[in-house]
């Protein structure tokens, strides 16, 4: 992607989709309003896949009124700016001339476990409701949100929003074992508690949602989401269960903050994602800077753009789906 492009399209219709949703004309403001907030900018992906970096950002939204039906329009741009970045020539860096925050990025640390779901990744509502009541009784009362993608065929998919204070008593708990003793000053009886019990949540719901969900051919996408300065995102493509929980000990743990740690002496990350390995351990994939600058191997980027090509290439009539439930005509 060596020039910049910008082009028009459909965000989204009030026409009734392919899965029996209808978006209301509520809705759509809200969406116009989200996507001309110049602070938070939205981020144009490909095909829902938080596991490849964005391509761009959506701009300058407008509620339109058809002959029978409403739409929101607006512009997708593609990142004005390609280059390697100094400190490593191993990284790409993607960014535009001024500066912003992608509206994904959330600052403000999660109080308490919560999980989103996409119901289209279950063949029967049975089958959605097997894996989340579970969650939800008097003792557990984890909130489940819905998270629609709007697309023929999604990934299954399911995130574990997750505060920090669960990964630091990952990383701590060999050190806690170790000694025999708890480290009150740090993390309490209480907090120990709270996050063996999470952890257990966490993988009883992985076992139930890997079962349930489809379709069985794709490789499930099981993704911690954990808010804060920086925000971090872990993300497994896989249906192996056992690899991702030997993933979450405290030695895999420790090499996250260690990569972390490593990239903030050269830039203010805004947010971070790991991807997991076949291996079992987590690789960096890309982040954000605090400037909506976008840094990452160049793998990433060579995924991402292949699989824009492949949509363009097989899209009818000239119609490329850029973003989840997006849809714009190159002019």
């Amino acid at each position: 992607m060596n020039e910049h492009k910008k082009y028009r399209g459909i965000i989204s219709t009030t026409h009734r989709d392919s899965h029996g949703d209808t978006m209301s004309l509520e809705a759509l403001q809200d969406m116009v309003d989200c996507v001309n907030n110049v602070n938070t900018r939205i981020r144009m992906s490909v095909d829902h896949r938080k596991d490849l970096p964005p391509n761009g950002r959506i701009e300058n939204a407008v509620l339109v009124q058809k002959e029978d039906y409403y739409a929101v329009e607006a512009d997708f741009c593609e990142f004005e700016k390609r280059e390697f970045v100094e400190w490593d020539n191993t990284l790409i860096k993607e960014s535009f001339n001024d500066k912003f925050t992608f509206k994904d990025v959330i600052n403000e640390e999660c109080t308490e476990l919560s999980i989103s779901l996409d119901p289209h990744c279950f063949k029967t509502k049975s089958d959605f409701d097997a894996c989340t009541i579970p969650l939800q009784n008097i003792e557990n009362n984890v909130p489940i949100k819905e998270e629609l993608r709007k697309s023929i065929l999604n990934d299954p998919e399911i995130i574990f929003h997750i505060s920090g204070t669960f990964l630091f008593y990952q990383l701590l708990k060999p050190t806690i074992k170790k000694i025999g003793e708890k480290i009150a000053d740090e993390i309490s009886d209480q907090v120990i508690k709270q996050n063996k019990k999470i952890l257990n949540l966490i993988n009883q719901c992985i076992k139930e949602f890997l079962h349930r969900s489809i379709p069985k051919t794709r490789p499930a996408n099981i993704i911690f989401d954990i808010p804060g300065n920086p925000h971090i995102e872990l993300i497994a493509r896989t249906r192996k269960d056992e690899l991702i929980f030997k993933s979450l000990t405290g030695k895999r743990i420790a090499e996250v903050h260690t990569q972390i740690k490593e990239f903030s002496e050269h830039i203010e990350i805004a947010k971070i994602q790991f991807l997991l390995s076949d291996k079992g351990r987590w690789k960096f994939n890309y982040l954000y800077t605090t400037n909506g600058e976008v840094l990452g191997k160049k793998i990433a980027f060579d995924k991402r753009d292949r699989k824009f090509e492949m949509i363009e290439k097989n899209a009818p009539n000239g119609r490329v789906g850029i973003s989840p439930g997006m849809i714009a005509k190159r002019s």
